[in-house]
């Protein structure tokens, strides 16, 4: 089961910076504005998992618009997601769509 940790925007950009994964961080809103022109927020939040206790940056994000667009998005989005962004740095990252209408 997760747990969200009560953290600031500080402390989740401290997490990153102790993990080595500041950089990507900081780029995932540029790429999910690239991927989501219908975007409408974005939240991010620190994750715990109680079993494993690994902690880790969940990531909510809310797009409006025709489900089957907005899955085109998706699908464009995790490509790029698998293919810049390295395996271990993708273990600190939980990625969560909203669709919103």
């Amino acid at each position: 089961m997760l747990q969200t940790i009560e953290a600031t925007i500080d402390d989740i950009e401290t997490f990153c910076q102790e993990k080595g994964i500041a950089g990507w961080y900081s780029k995932i809103p540029g790429l999910l504005e690239g991927h989501f022109p219908n975007l409408q927020s974005r939240e991010f939040s620190l994750q715990e998992d109680d079993e494993s206790e690994d902690v880790f940056v969940e990531i909510l994000f809310s797009v409006a618009g025709d489900p089957e667009e907005i899955n085109d998005y998706y699908d464009m989005f995790l490509d790029t997601w698998v293919e810049e962004v390295p395996v271990e740095v993708r273990a600190y990252f939980q990625i969560l769509l909203d669709i919103v209408e």
